[in-house]
């Protein structure tokens, strides 16, 4: 009975015992992304008003916890204990856009630092986990994962993201990629200029769920699994109390059947008697225990008993030292007499028998009953299942369906020299490293089809990105001139890498410069150029409007306007370019003052040809902001590209860009702004200066003069 109301008891407390952990496991998405407007308000205050609905709607009594993904696969905890609905709202309320997140491995992360099973991503979907190869993260079976998002255009947006939760297909239909270029444009974060005005209505939230599948019967076998697994636990505390109990037994009735026998002894003075009981050999007797004058040591040997003393005592008669002792026998030391009164046996105990142990095959037979019942109740299939659809159909983007991006080989016979750097970072990533060269002293054999010339690393990729990976695939080969090696600028440590590719502290200056200049080569070799060509010319910093210069200045500072000029004759010479890619003067839109001094200076220099009758540039293409596509708005030059349109190898020019833009793990503007703001463009545009028509046919074939 006893054991009946512990097992009780034991059900109870796992009743009511109350977890310690979360109910609700937030994952929020603050990827730079989120600072941009779709509407006149930003994607996260969208994300925060949808989550404070959905925390609205849930019962009163749960509890949250709240983990960040801020850059690539990091993901951070923000609690670090359960919090309230209301708390959460507070917390995400001052959350601020960052990084550029790989939302896949974030899940992956996510769900080892997660402590419920129960979890909702509140993300925009746009992330780069479409366009660079990423591992489908493995969720256990256990955790119901639900997606709050909000209809976003462009790539890498939640319908990748579901699709990859899914053991199912997700049902949606996907365009053509050449409708890309007609889809509205989101206003981006940090455009140099004022905010573009909304051309989207801003449809509800969408709200996705993780759902399982179960099988037939599941209602019941779910209730019956838990039963036996709590009955299982109560039999496995009530077998092991019984198994406790029986060895203590045993421990003490084998201590006590090896007991000696009890020697029983009558100690008589003149005045006093006492009786001793001897239990423990050898024993010893005297002064401290009795009336005896000096000590006498008694000693066991089975049934035997052997009485030693230093000092001769009269036994039986007789002086002596050592004595067998035995019942009846007496000794005498002084007034003292002692006489052996009884020699007392041990009463023997039965062992105890292990029959309880049966009881082990209870919850044995139990386990297999509670397993194959949980095994039936779990989920045989997910499918990702929309719980409230969008009240303005968005149009999925193409992504999903863009081909694996095979490595790029070298014609035979061409002057193409790629190196596999182990010291480059993401080197697995990209097509391979661009041959550096130290211009003018040093170049690559001509003619080549393109020269790109830009100011600083990192700008290749962010305003001809999409650009030379068409030139590429057109079978073209091409440099890229960089005229400083952005010594000045701000390295991205912390959020950068530093494993061993990367120191962990800061860099700058010449250090930063070398850094940089690996991060280039590997960037223009993602982007399909042949070689890097680099000037080594000082870069100004450029940290507020005073730092500010005018063009004269900047030549000034790089030599002089005719030491440039000189230079830049004597590459374009050599290197025999039909096509020039460069930046624009100074124009409508804001550009950084080193960049319009490098579009002077390629102007200036293609005028000087072009009067003297030996220029071999046919086409001028000024390569511009895309996110300052207003501020050209009606130019006659102006040419609209759709980067997500396969380049003749097949490869997608955007993917590209978003590689090399990664080789930039120093720069901000390029691994976060410029990934974040590629994502949800649609369209680049270029300012097109040619003789010959032919090239907006072969280079721009799938774009459209505006």
């Amino acid at each position: 009975m006893r054991h009946v109301r512990m097992l009780m008891l034991l059900l109870v407390l796992v009743s009511v015992v109350p977890s310690s952990a979360q109910d609700v496991s937030v994952l929020f998405d603050l990827g730079f992304s989120l600072a941009s407007r779709d509407t006149g308000v930003t994607r996260i205050d969208r994300l925060r008003h949808e989550l404070a609905n959905w925390l609205d709607a849930r019962p009163a009594h749960e509890s949250y916890e709240l983990l960040i993904a801020s850059h690539r696969d990091r993901v951070e905890r923000r609690t670090s204990e359960p919090v309230s609905a209301g708390e959460l709202k507070e917390i995400v309320a001052v959350l601020a856009p960052w990084g550029t997140v790989e939302l896949l491995p974030v899940l992956s992360r996510t769900v080892t630092l997660m402590n419920s099973d129960h979890l909702l991503v509140v993300t925009d979907g746009q992330d780069i986990s479409a366009v660079v190869p990423t591992p489908v993260p493995e969720l256990p079976d256990s955790i119901e994962v639900e997606i709050l998002s909000i209809p976003a255009p462009g790539p890498g947006t939640i319908h990748h993201i579901l699709a990859s939760l899914s053991t199912q297909p997700v049902d949606r239909p996907i365009p053509d990629a050449g409708d890309a270029a007609d889809q509205p444009q989101p206003s981006l974060p940090d455009a140099s200029v004022g905010t573009h005005e909304a051309r989207v209505d801003a449809p509800a939230a969408i709200l996705f769920a993780r759902r399982p599948e179960y099988r037939t019967g599941r209602g019941l076998t779910a209730p019956l699994a838990w039963i036996l697994a709590i009955a299982i636990l109560g039999l496995l505390f009530y077998t092991i109390r019984r198994e406790t109990k029986f060895r203590r037994q045993r421990i003490y009735v084998k201590w006590n059947n090896r007991r000696p026998p009890v020697l029983v002894l009558d100690v008589r003075t003149p005045d006093d008697a006492q009786t001793l009981r001897l239990e423990e050999y050898p024993a010893t007797i005297g002064p401290g225990n009795s009336a005896l004058p000096h000590e006498i040591t008694v000693r066991n040997e089975g049934k035997r008993f052997f009485l030693e003393t230093g000092t001769p005592v009269r036994i039986n008669g007789m002086e002596r030292t050592e004595y067998e002792l035995g019942r009846g026998d007496q000794f005498r030391a002084g007034s003292v007499r002692v006489f052996v009164d009884a020699v007392e046996k041990v009463p023997w105990k039965r062992p105890p028998q292990p029959e309880h142990r049966l009881l082990f095959a209870l919850p044995a037979v139990a386990t297999v009953f509670a397993v194959g019942l949980f095994w039936y109740s779990a989920p045989v299939s997910y499918a990702a299942v929309p719980i409230a659809e969008p009240a303005v159909p968005v149009q999925p983007e193409p992504v999903a369906r863009l081909p694996e991006q095979e490595p790029l080989r070298a014609e035979e016979g061409s002057q193409t020299a790629w190196s596999r750097d182990p010291n480059a970072p993401e080197a697995s990533d990209f097509r391979g490293t661009a041959r550096e060269y130290a211009a003018p002293e040093e170049l690559p054999a001509g003619p080549l089809d393109f020269l790109a010339i830009h100011a600083h690393p990192d700008d290749e990729a962010l305003y001809f990105g999409s650009l030379l990976p068409r030139l590429r695939g057109l079978g073209m080969r091409g440099a890229v001139l960089v005229f400083t090696d952005g010594e000045s600028g701000l390295d991205q440590y912390p959020w950068r890498g530093a494993d061993g590719r990367y120191p962990s502290r800061r860099m700058s200056g010449t250090e930063l410069a070398d850094v940089r200049r690996i991060e280039a080569a590997r960037a223009i070799g993602a982007l399909g150029a042949d070689y890097y060509l680099r000037l080594g010319l000082s870069n100004a910093p450029y940290s507020s409007v005073l730092d500010v210069v005018g063009v004269e200045a900047v030549l000034e500072r790089w030599g002089g306007a005719d030491q440039v000029h000189r230079t830049l004759l004597q590459i374009i010479e050599a290197l025999q370019p039909e096509i020039i890619i460069a930046p624009d003067e100074p124009g409508p839109a804001l550009e950084h003052f080193e960049h319009q001094a490098v579009g002077v200076a390629v102007r200036r220099a293609l005028e000087t040809l072009e009067a003297e009758g030996r220029s071999p540039v046919h086409t001028l293409i000024i390569g511009t902001d895309p996110r300052q596509a207003d501020a050209y708005t009606g130019h006659p030059q102006k040419v609209i590209m759709d980067p997500w349109v396969p380049a003749s190898d097949g490869r997608i020019p955007r993917v590209d860009q978003i590689h090399a833009l990664l080789a930039h793990q120093t720069q901000r503007d390029a691994t976060v702004v410029g990934i974040q703001a590629r994502l949800m463009l649609q369209t680049d545009f270029f300012l097109v200066h040619t003789d010959n028509e032919d090239v907006i046919q072969r280079v721009f074939s799938t774009a459209r003069v505006e």
